[in-house]
């Protein structure tokens, strides 16, 4: 709730302050501003201050102001993003599943186990899957799982 609450609330962020670093008051000023003016996700990332004695530690502001960027991107495109996920989903064979093997990955006799049986949407949720030495490839795994869900859900 923290991080969230950073990024809805900009003005209220906490920067570690350096001997050399972006003059607070600049950065303070526009963090308020951003409240009152949004700003697109490209104009807060290039955002630049100017340096100053005892200012805000600068590897600290550019991450948070890439992080705010990155959740401000997220909130406007959050549309266009679920439906590229679910046109990726669509894509995915169902009745052929096939995994490759990665170095840590998932359990290969349970993930085969699990692709036998009916499940509810919320079983394939809420699954948890043991790990082994050249396993099935877990974001593999996970990602066939989801198109799953997502025919049973209709979404697909």
């Amino acid at each position: 709730m923290k991080q969230i609450d950073e990024y809805e609330h900009p003005e209220k962020k906490h920067f570690i302050k350096s001997t050399l670093g972006y003059n607070r008051s600049e950065v303070d000023l526009f963090l308020r501003s951003l409240a009152e003016n949004p700003l697109s996700a490209e104009q807060i990332k290039h955002k630049k201050f100017s340096s100053s004695a005892m200012g805000y530690d600068k590897q600290d502001v550019q991450f948070y102001l890439e992080q705010l960027a990155a959740y401000r991107y997220n909130l406007e495109h959050a549309d266009e993003i679920e439906a590229q996920r679910l046109e990726n989903l669509a894509k995915v064979d169902l009745a052929n599943p096939e995994f490759k093997t990665a170095f840590r990955g998932y359990k290969i006799s349970e993930i085969d186990e699990f692709l036998c049986q009916a499940h509810t949407p919320e079983e394939i949720y809420e699954a948890k899957f043991s790990k082994q030495f050249h396993g099935y490839n877990s974001y593999q795994v996970d990602f066939y799982l989801d198109a799953w869900i997502q025919k049973l859900k209709g979404n697909l």
